[in-house]
């Protein structure tokens, strides 16, 4: 990486230089001073990488410029876990009190929930029993579509299509799901639970998060552009100490990034 970094070092506005290797790929991250134009840096960088490709090894791919942008990232990420709760209910109180209260907060931009368990509604359809009635899965998907329902393309598995229920809408129950009418041919009635098997469930998950050792949910917090970092913080942990109140005993929230006092500790 030396070639690529005496190369873009000589730009204006370049604070620093730092490179990570390993075999097969290498990393040069460039940081500017503040107020830099970063279109106009990103094309001096190319023309600099133009400059000296010919010295960086022959089966080397050309080197990729990608701009991040810090402000994109949370102002906040805080941990909340509890000593008694399941995921479900800790989602539950994520969602309907933390994250409300956090993003009615003028300075807060977006609440972003992870780690938690994410309920749906699994809907088997039995082939064979479509065939029987002669139904078909696109008559089913209609009747659901009729009722406000919100669902991605089924999936056929071992003679049983398989589909979720992202969105339940005004159902309250299994049983709802289950009542909904599919056909009403000459007297023969036939429900959705007549032809499938319906689950509550959760959708699968992809990653677990753990906080404080337990199992726990993670809220990313971004503020709005424009707006001081330390002072938008600073206003957030105020809010949670209401929040807290409103939240049972045994659950508690923790910092886990907060970039504020990164700032603070730069300008002290």
């Amino acid at each position: 990486t030396i070639p690529l970094e005496e190369a873009v070092g000589t730009i204006q506005g370049v604070k620093k230089i730092s490179s990570y290797s390993r075999e097969g790929s290498s990393l040069v991250l460039m940081e500017f001073n503040w107020g830099t134009d970063m279109d106009v840096s990103a094309l001096n960088i190319r023309e600099k990488i133009d400059q000296v490709k010919g010295f960086l090894p022959d089966d080397a791919s050309d080197p990729i410029v990608i701009k991040f942008d810090p402000s994109l990232m949370p102002i906040l990420v805080l941990g909340m876990d509890s000593e008694e709760k399941d995921l479900q209910k800790l989602q539950e109180y994520a969602e309907d009190i933390l994250k409300p209260r956090l993003e009615r907060m003028e300075e807060v931009a977006s609440v972003t929930i992870n780690g938690g368990l994410d309920r749906e509604i699994l809907v088997s359809i039995d082939n064979e029993k479509l065939r029987s009635n002669q139904l078909s899965f696109a008559q089913v998907t209609a009747a659901l579509a009729g009722e406000n329902v919100n669902l991605p393309a089924g999936t056929l598995k071992e003679g049983t299509i398989n589909f979720l229920i992202r969105t339940l809408g005004r159902f309250e129950s299994i049983q709802d799901i289950e009542e909904i009418l599919i056909s009403n041919i000459r007297g023969n009635i036939i429900y959705l639970g007549d032809i499938a098997k319906v689950e509550d469930t959760f959708r699968e998950r992809t990653s677990i998060t753990y906080v404080n050792g337990k199992p726990g949910i993670m809220v990313s917090l971004q503020k709005e552009s424009g707006k001081n970092t330390v002072t938008v913080a600073r206003r957030v942990f105020k809010e949670l100490e209401t929040i807290k109140k409103l939240l049972p005993g045994d659950i508690s929230i923790t910092p886990v990034f907060d970039s504020s006092d990164f700032i603070k500790k730069t300008i002290s």
